[in-house]
């Protein structure tokens, strides 16, 4: 069965961007079903924006097209932007933008899979990094304590939340959010 005009006019784009190689953070997964991997690399500039992504396989068009739709919805976002952004949301909307039917969605999990581990790489490699005193809280975005400790004196939040809105403390994974919440409930229970 040939191609949609959508998969053809995606893996159009795709052969357009460049392929070279941006020694940059990578994920890789692969798809059971059919064998095919699908390979991310991803360049952060010095905000945290996703400057270039680079996405390879060696699959099938379906997996092309929807590594191209993914490019295009990340590619100069903050990781920040894209908090809360979901596996099955992303696979969803890959997948309806090049009608994927769900014989064809392990190529499109497969793509977000990998997108999804080119991030905790970047993540581990952040947090790798950190050589401070104080204790690192985001590790997603490399902040410490006492830098949150100095937002929370500095914009007085009530939740982490409000936080998150003038920071990237816990805009990325989650998982630092309720800690970020004792921090901010701990000064303000000291200011009563």
């Amino acid at each position: 069965m040939p191609y949609s005009k959508q998969i053809r006019e995606e893996c159009r784009k795709a052969m357009q961007r460049s392929t070279e190689t941006l020694n940059g953070i990578a994920g890789r997964d692969a798809a059971l079903e059919c064998g095919c991997t699908a390979q991310w690399e991803l360049a952060f500039d010095e905000n945290d924006r996703i400057g270039s992504a680079s996405f390879r396989t060696n699959g099938c068009g379906y997996m092309a097209a929807g590594g191209e739709v993914i490019t295009a919805q990340i590619e100069g976002k903050r990781l920040g932007e894209l908090s809360g952004l979901e596996r099955e949301e992303l696979e969803a909307g890959a997948s309806h933008k090049i009608g994927a039917t769900s014989d064809r969605r392990h190529c499109i999990a497969a793509c977000v899979e990998a997108l999804h581990k080119a991030f905790d790489e970047h993540r581990k490699r952040v947090s790798s990094t950190f050589h401070g005193e104080s204790p690192l809280v985001c590790t997603c975005f490399g902040i410490s304590e006492d830098r949150i400790m100095a937002m929370i004196e500095e914009y007085d939040p009530y939740s982490a939340e409000e936080l998150m809105s003038v920071s990237n403390a816990g805009k990325g994974c989650g998982s630092c959010r309720p800690l970020i919440q004792e921090l901010i409930d701990a000064v303000r229970y000291t200011k009563l």
